[in-house]
């Protein structure tokens, strides 16, 4: 049972209607800056001074929700109501064994039932109080929010402000849960977000939670899950930029419990990070299309010291070493649209450099300009791509060092890459400067001619199975011992195989006319994929 407070005063003679009326007037007064415990125990006072008790108690709701009686010496006990339930029980005592008429039970009563309704009003009072606080406080939230984001605030910082105002974690999440930023007051210690695990999203619960998120319900709660992983329970706002989904925000119940203030700053800073988020995203596309816009010039030719100032506007010194990456695509039968094709390489691509590389289409490719790079990268970038893009070769074109070399390396890596498809190379990286004699195949445009050269340098190797020996041999800069490493065996052995490759085909591997014969029928046969 708990007692708020017993008031105990020496028996008084019966109060009259002028000292009821000044006590209700007094218990009146107290509404406005009073909680309710205190207006009870106020009643209490009054009460048993106008029935000239020796005292009264306040007493509430146990836990289980019964009123148990003080024991003793009470003689009159009356209900506090509450609408259609009771508040409190006042009990009246007086030593003496005074027993109480009906006149002052309806004292009692109408005392009760008067302190009910000025409960109702304190409470009110009190509930009126703390909204404005909480409105006043949402003010002065959206006010700070509001200047951050006239300041040009980026979203780290608007997540920095948002931990500073609710004294609590906040995390900044993509539409998978992955984190893009968070930030936590110093004082929780924290050293990682502690945020909900990306594949916590296909959870039942969390994904009612997530999809429940709309117009009408602009945050909600994750309950806390420990068997899951939630240690915390987190208040989870959407981020919706133009009618799609860009992210979630999360305020996690640490360094204090989540209220109604945390659901408005939840709501407001999602609509500002959406804003923020859909911001950026436009100023990268229109960044992404003015270097899209000068790839396509560079490939054109131009004013070279007006390339210059237009690449270093758009963060490119053309003076470092950059190469092309030409993508071939499938003809115009292709079911997938060029615009499309041109975003999937384009993402393959910034995924592997950490940055969106200038990209135009041209007929029949996809051209990039990236920092000088080797074939590994651009491998990289079409097994990044899969099969769905329809995009099974790529050629790199030679180093580019000024605006100048644009043009020409184009044409070059153009020439490649027609060449490897009138030879039936389908797919794979073919590197421009690996090329050597080769080039020049590619600018005559015999291929046919060429394939019958390479076919009756290496034919006979084929049959006589010496093929890989002098492939190994020309891969060694023509060293016997290295060949030797290469293929596991004896220098005399490769020796040998040398000797025997000269019998059947006439080529001496001492001269270097016959190395560049070979080299260059090689270069041939694997263009062709036909080398085995």
């Amino acid at each position: 049972m708990s007692v708020l407070a017993t008031i105990d005063r020496s028996p008084r003679g019966p109060a009259d209607p002028a000292a009821v009326v000044a006590a209700l007037s007094d218990l009146a007064a107290l509404v406005p800056g009073t909680s309710v415990p205190d207006l009870l125990n106020a009643v209490a006072e009054r009460l048993s001074e106008l029935l000239g008790a020796a005292g009264c108690t306040v007493v509430l709701r146990d836990d289980d929700g019964r009123f148990r009686a003080r024991p003793g010496s009470a003689r009159l006990v009356v209900p506090v109501p509450a609408g259609e339930d009771v508040l409190a029980l006042l009990q009246v005592v007086d030593r003496r064994g005074r027993i109480f008429d009906e006149a002052d039970a309806v004292l009692a009563d109408c005392v009760a039932r008067f302190a009910g309704t000025l409960a109702a009003q304190t409470a009110a009072s009190a509930r009126l109080t703390r909204g404005l606080d909480l409105l006043e406080r949402q003010e002065a939230l959206r006010s700070r929010l509001v200047r951050a984001a006239l300041g040009g605030a980026d979203a780290p910082s608007v997540v920095t402000l948002l931990a500073d105002l609710a004294g609590k974690p906040v995390v900044l999440y993509g539409t998978d849960l992955e984190v893009r930023g968070w930030a936590a007051p110093p004082g929780l210690g924290l050293d990682r977000a502690p945020a909900l695990a990306p594949h916590l999203r296909a959870v039942a619960g969390v994904r009612e939670v997530l999809a429940g998120l709309d117009a009408d319900r602009p945050t909600a709660t994750v309950p806390a899950r420990p068997a899951l992983g939630i240690g915390h329970r987190h208040l989870v706002a959407a981020l919706v930029a133009e009618g799609r989904l860009s992210g979630y925000l999360g305020v996690v119940e640490m360094g204090g419990r989540l209220g109604p203030l945390d659901g408005c700053l939840a709501e407001q800073g999602a609509a500002v990070l959406s804003l923020r988020l859909l911001a950026d995203s436009r100023h990268d596309e229109a960044a992404g299309c003015e270097r899209d816009d000068l790839l396509a010039d560079l490939l054109r030719g131009g004013e070279d010291s007006r390339l210059e100032r237009r690449a270093l506007a758009c963060g490119i010194a053309l003076d470092e070493p950059h190469v092309l990456f030409r993508f071939a695509v499938p003809g115009p039968a292709s079911p997938l649209p060029a615009a499309v094709r041109r975003s999937l390489v384009v993402h393959a691509a910034s995924r592997l450099l950490g940055a969106e590389p200038p990209a135009v289409a041209v007929p029949g490719a996809v051209i990039l300009l990236v920092p000088a790079a080797s074939r590994a990268v651009a491998a990289a970038v079409l097994h990044g791509l899969g099969d769905g893009a329809g995009v099974r070769r790529v050629v790199v074109s030679e180093t580019c060092t000024g605006p100048g070399d644009y043009p020409r390396a184009q044409t070059e890596a153009g020439r490649v890459d027609e060449l490897a498809a009138a030879f039936g190379r389908e797919s794979g990286v073919l590197a421009v400067e690996e090329l050597g004699a080769l080039r020049l195949v590619a600018n005559s445009g015999r291929v046919d001619e060429a394939r019958r050269f390479a076919e009756d340098v290496l034919g006979p190797l084929r049959e006589a199975g010496l093929l890989e020996t002098l492939r190994a041999y020309l891969d060694a800069a023509a060293q016997v011992r290295a060949a030797a490493r290469a293929l596991g065996v004896h220098e005399n052995t490769v020796r040998y195989r040398l000797g025997r490759v000269a019998e059947v085909t006439g080529l001496d591997v001492r001269n270097f006319d016959a190395l560049l014969t070979a080299r260059l029928a090689f270069g041939i046969l694997d263009l062709s994929c036909e080398a085995g």
